[in-house]
């Protein structure tokens, strides 16, 4: 799993407690563990993977809040989500008419009255006075939260919501869909994530996608499907290398940059977020790289503002000169934060760096040097997306 961690001083405990519940993993569905660790220093951290075996330590094991773990997870069918999200949409713009009357957040919230209202407004709040300062109307914001809502996102606490809605038990169709009920392109259980040819033979996405699962499907954007079995991990750095049997039956691999990106390098990714409600088709999405390191200057990551979703996890971070330069691992959870300081952190997420990329690739295969990599021509999104689509695939892990 990726790992976000402090390193120089120790958190304070508003800041513990934020960044505990604001490290999100990005495969469907998430893990929800996160270790809490001392290192020799006395430094205290908070990783999503165990502490590096050189420390030493052990770690408690403690569990996210509105996470639930794989073999607990919810398939809602589209009828239970729209459901689900009408009632998200009616209560947003309820909260959006309060804003827009002068009220603060905690206000809006206290005026949520019923013990249904109170905790879907928890989940919405957020987003809707991170409008504050904008010309949207309450019905913009609305449409805006139901759209998302249908998306995958404020999903937190559906689970409490369908225990008040179904008193005798949540239906089991809804944990678990009927057998031969799956959506198309997804398994009945497990998880899904994006995955993309590094080499000739070998695939990377992140651990935490295949960690645990005995059987692994690629499936490229023609639909043929491939299996796939891990020849490497680094579970410290969340990556894993899958290979298979016929190398010819991958696509061609992406090129892997080999310097660090500046600052404000313009970047993108191609994946596969919320397979059951989105589809199987890629997506794209822009930004920035906005720091050249992680939570407490981790020089692992980077910070991005690309957008990412459940299902982005694994995707290539690519530049504009068509290279990868990192791995879409984890976003933090705005809500967490906004709860506990006031404030409403926008966009941030991460990627793992590519040099770790081939570190892994060396230790697996004994050469660092990516095999058969193309080499891109493209010089705007639309052009370099083409080109690169098609090596970025859907991974099932089961």
């Amino acid at each position: 799993m990726n790992t976000f961690i402090g390193r120089s001083r120790p958190f304070r405990p508003l800041a513990a407690a934020a960044l505990l519940l604001a490290c999100a993993l990005l495969a469907a569905p998430a893990s929800a563990a996160i270790y809490k660790w001392v290192d020799d220093q006395g430094n205290t951290h908070f990783s999503q993977s165990p502490p590096p075996a050189k420390q030493g330590n052990k770690a408690s094991k403690m569990k996210l809040p509105g996470v639930k773990d794989n073999d607990d997870a919810l398939h809602l069918p589209p009828e239970v989500l729209s459901d689900y999200c009408s009632k998200i949409r009616s209560l947003a713009s309820k909260i959006a008419g309060q804003m827009r009357s002068g009220a603060s957040a905690d206000g809006a919230l206290t005026q949520s009255h019923s013990d249904e209202g109170e905790l879907l407004a928890k989940q919405i709040i957020a987003y809707v006075f991170g409008f504050k300062a904008s010309d949207a109307s309450a019905s913009q914001l609305s449409n805006l939260v139901h759209k998302q809502c249908m998306n995958g996102a404020y999903t937190a606490h559906v689970e409490r919501y369908l225990e008040r809605k179904y008193p005798d038990g949540i239906p089991e169709s809804i944990r678990r869909p009927a057998k031969g009920k799956a959506s198309k392109g997804t398994q009945a259980s497990g998880k899904s994530g994006t995955a993309w040819t590094v080499s000739n033979g070998f695939v990377i996405t992140n651990n935490h996608v295949v960690s645990g699962s005995q059987t692994l499907t690629l499936i490229r954007s023609d639909g043929t499907r491939i299996s796939a079995r891990v020849a490497g991990r680094d579970e410290e750095n969340d990556l894993a290398l899958l290979t298979v049997d016929d190398p010819g039956s991958l696509p061609p691999p992406l090129a892997l940059g080999t310097s660090a990106a500046n600052l404000g390098t313009g970047v993108f990714t191609i994946g596969f977020p919320h397979l059951d409600l989105m589809g199987r088709a890629p997506k794209v999405t822009e930004g920035i790289v906005s720091s050249q390191t992680g939570l407490h200057d981790d020089d692992r990551y980077y910070q991005i503002s690309v957008p990412v979703q459940a299902g982005n996890s694994g995707g290539p971070l690519i530049d504009m000169q068509g290279r990868v330069i990192g791995v879409v691992t984890g976003k933090l959870n705005a809500l967490a934060i906004f709860q506990r300081s006031g404030n409403l952190p926008e966009n941030v997420n991460y990627a793992i760096k590519s040099k770790l990329i081939t570190t892994l690739l060396g230790n697996t295969t004994g050469s660092e040097n990516p095999r058969g990599s193309m080499q891109p021509t493209g010089t705007t999104l639309a052009e370099l997306t083409a080109e690169i689509r098609d090596s970025v695939m859907i991974v099932l892990a089961q």
